[in-house]
């Protein structure tokens, strides 16, 4: 912009010059489109310093949105990670409160059902109670009925002998009413005991009916109560299964790792000896154990392995490392002619499979005189790690 006004001055001073001898009229028009040139050319300058500032404005602003785009991509991982631990602990509150669910609906059928024995024992005790009851009264009404028939056939037998002795009219007149008189008794009670037997019938078989309605209503309440129940057992086993499985997919994929050091001095007795390293600093997937010194490979890849030996003075000790069976390295500790202790550290790169193991142990020529040292923070120890 600045050369087009160099220029156009330039333009004015040859116009000037070349219309110098030009009429005054004819000048003046010149110079006054001249004049509005000029205020264009000012007005598009001014457009121009308008458009650099928005120009500057906008990429101030671009800028900003760099910066923040930047910052959200470095929160986003950690804003991950928190959503997923935060999924993972409300899987597991559901996992929980299913388990417990699961626990009392379990509790409560057991209870259900041993009440509802419970509850068909005592009835069953009761009406076998009932029955017994029944039968002595049944066997006492016939034992009372077959007293009376005896008395009243003694009596007969009587009446009969008096009757024989007695010649006079007057008194087998009497004897007569007093014999109708008592078969009408002993008829009326036969009719009472004949009742009194149905009635107990009828009592019992209603009984028995009532009973046996009682124990149907039950068995059905409890069967469909047990059905409701082994339902509602059933959906809840399949959620618990499923949570399971959502926890075992969105569980934490921390690769494999461990690292063991010891903590007591061990002497070196022969060839191939394996070492033991008895303290778990760290041991994700739970591949090392510190009872025997191996670390079984949880899952196939290539891992990192990595032993550092401290040896006392004027020792030596040779060590290497076993894969699968197969010697892949080796470190020699030598403290024989330096008169203080040495650490010697190995490391390898293997691919190992899933349940090969991996340990540390003395070589099979010159494996060492001396002892494998431990003294404050310096120790031997055994690390390994997965890297892909």
């Amino acid at each position: 912009m600045a050369v087009l006004f160099i220029f156009f001055n330039i333009v004015i001073l040859f116009v000037s010059v070349v219309l110098a001898d030009v009429d005054d009229s004819t000048t003046t028009e010149i110079f006054n489109r001249l004049d509005e040139l000029g205020r264009k050319v000012t007005s598009l300058e001014n457009k121009n310093i308008a458009l650099e500032h928005l120009i500057e404005k906008q990429n101030n602003t671009i800028e900003v949105l760099r910066s923040d785009l930047r910052k959200m991509q470095e929160t986003l991982p950690q804003e991950d990670l928190i959503l997923k631990n935060e999924i993972k602990i409300l899987e597991y509150r559901k996992l929980g409160s299913l388990q417990k669910e699961l626990l009392e609906l379990e509790q409560k059928v057991v209870k259900n059902v041993t009440q509802s024995k419970l509850m068909l024992e005592s009835q069953d005790a009761k009406w076998t109670q009932n029955f017994v009851s029944l039968n002595d009264t049944v066997t006492k009404i016939e034992s009372n009925q077959s007293l009376i028939k005896a008395t009243m056939d003694d009596r007969f037998t009587v009446l009969e002998e008096t009757l024989a002795l007695t010649p006079q009219h007057g008194d087998i007149s009497q004897l007569e009413s007093t014999l109708k008189s008592s078969v009408n008794k002993i008829n009326g009670l036969e009719n009472e005991v004949k009742t009194n037997k149905m009635a107990l019938e009828f009592k019992i078989d209603s009984d028995v009916k009532e009973v046996k309605d009682s124990l149907v209503v039950t068995n059905t309440a409890v069967q469909e109560m047990d059905n409701k129940l082994n339902q509602r057992i059933g959906v809840l086993e399949t959620e618990l299964v499923n949570l399971q499985y959502t926890t075992n997919d969105t569980k934490d994929e921390t690769p494999p790792s461990f690292y063991a050091s010891m903590t007591t001095v061990i002497p070196i007795q022969g060839p191939h000896q394996r070492i033991v390293y008895d303290e778990i600093k760290t041991n994700n997937g739970n591949g090392y154990n510190e009872s025997t010194g191996i670390f079984t490979v949880p899952e196939s890849g290539t891992y990192v392995f990595t032993w550092t030996t401290f040896s006392y003075v004027e020792e030596y000790v040779r060590l290497e490392i076993v894969v699968a069976g197969t010697i892949f390295g080796g470190t020699l500790s030598d403290t024989q002619e330096t008169g203080d202790a040495d650490t010697e550290t190995g490391i390898i790169v293997v691919n190992a499979q899933e349940g090969d193991q991996v340990f540390v142990r003395t070589q099979l020529r010159g494996p060492g005189n001396g002892r494998l040292y431990v003294e404050f923070e310096c120790a031997s120890t055994f690390s390994g790690w997965k890297i892909s």
